[in-house]
């Protein structure tokens, strides 16, 4: 019952015995048959021929592959090998080659679609040179090549330029740099803001999200609700304005106006006016846009609450802030459009 080791004497040892022991059967092969290349005088399986080990190589050697007239291992073949092509002047046809950067061999998807893009690439303005993007924006590209980093941020500037002119011309742009270098948050989010103003509602969201998902987006917040209200969902916008509170300045006068457009969706017309009650609404803040956009939908609030009266002081604050921000004016009656002999040009 004792535990004893193994041994090469011992019973249990299945070294010795030879019905167990299947590496004693296998024999490496050799050129000569059943013997061991070991231990025969050939070549051995590893390094050069034992006669030849210390010999250093000369030029005299058999073994100089230079001196032989083989074909050489490296460069242009011998004359032999010319002649049996019949002569340098006939050339072997090369094989056919891609014709697109080695990055992209082995990739049909990623190389098809750098070609269509560049192909239907919407032409761009003499005088864009790329840098109007300006310097925060352009440091957000600096890991592409410097040539697709002017492409791309022409694009950019191509897309802000014609927001406001030609709306589908900038979505082009913005799509183009967007399939050039989709992986930005600049990118996507003017992608997204050219969708908004093209009132793709669901694709604007999508390049939002993606923004968000890649830094902060809280400027972003109002556009994203407006996506919502746009699918016909208020009560989805409300809920991402309701989790993004801690807004200030203008972006949180852009939220209180969508959210009150939300509510007035809802028909909830109290709550909106309550909702757009904010300081900025009676501190007539530094940004004169926002705060004419902001009195321009108190006046349409208290038009949906049959206050006519009010609506026209509010709509005449708009107007007065920047005239165009909104179409207040074209709510103002006649006789309520004040004159202020301040912008009158009266000879002294």
């Amino acid at each position: 019952s004792e535990y004893k080791p193994r041994t090469s004497s011992g019973s249990t040892d299945r070294r010795s015995s030879g019905s167990t022991d299947r590496r004693s059967e296998y024999k490496p092969r050799t050129s000569s048959g059943s013997t061991d290349r070991r231990s025969s005088g050939s070549a051995k399986p590893y390094g050069r021929p034992g006669a030849d080990r210390d010999k250093p190589r000369t030029s005299s050697s058999s073994t100089d592959r230079r001196s032989s007239g083989s074909a050489k291992p490296y460069g242009r073949p011998g004359a032999d090998s010319d002649n049996r092509r019949g002569g340098r002047g006939e050339r072997q046809e090369r094989p056919d080659k891609f014709d697109t950067p080695r990055r992209f061999r082995g990739d049909m998807p990623r190389r098809e679609r750098d070609q269509r893009a560049r192909g239907s690439a919407p032409v761009i303005d003499q005088d864009v040179t790329g840098d109007e993007l300006g310097t925060e924006m352009l440091e957000e590209l600096k890991t592409l090549p410097t040539g697709l980093t002017i492409t791309v941020a022409q694009h950019l500037v191509m897309a802000e330029r014609y927001l406001e002119i030609d709306a589908p011309l900038a979505l082009v742009h913005a799509q183009h740099a967007k399939e050039l270098a989709g992986r930005f948050p600049i990118v996507r989010e003017i992608a997204g803001v050219a969708h908004y103003i093209n009132e793709n509602w669901q694709e604007a969201l999508n390049d939002f999200r993606a923004v968000k998902r890649m830094g902060q987006s809280e400027h972003l917040v109002a556009m994203m609700a407006d996506c919502e209200r746009g699918l016909n969902r208020p009560e989805r916008a409300l809920e991402i304005l309701a989790t993004n509170k801690e807004l200030s300045g203008t972006a949180k006068i852009e939220a209180v106006i969508v959210e009150a457009g939300a509510r007035s969706d809802l028909l909830q017309h109290e709550a909106a006016l309550v909702a757009l009650k904010i300081p900025a609404l009676t501190g007539y803040p530094a940004d004169q846009t926002a705060y004419a956009r902001l009195c321009f939908a108190y006046a349409t609030t208290l038009l949906h609450l049959n206050r006519p009266d009010e609506a026209q002081i509010w709509f005449g604050k708009a107007d007065s802030a920047d005239p165009a921000a909104t179409d207040a004016s074209n709510h103002l009656n006649e006789t309520d459009q004040t004159i202020f002999l301040d912008d009158l040009d009266v000879d002294e």
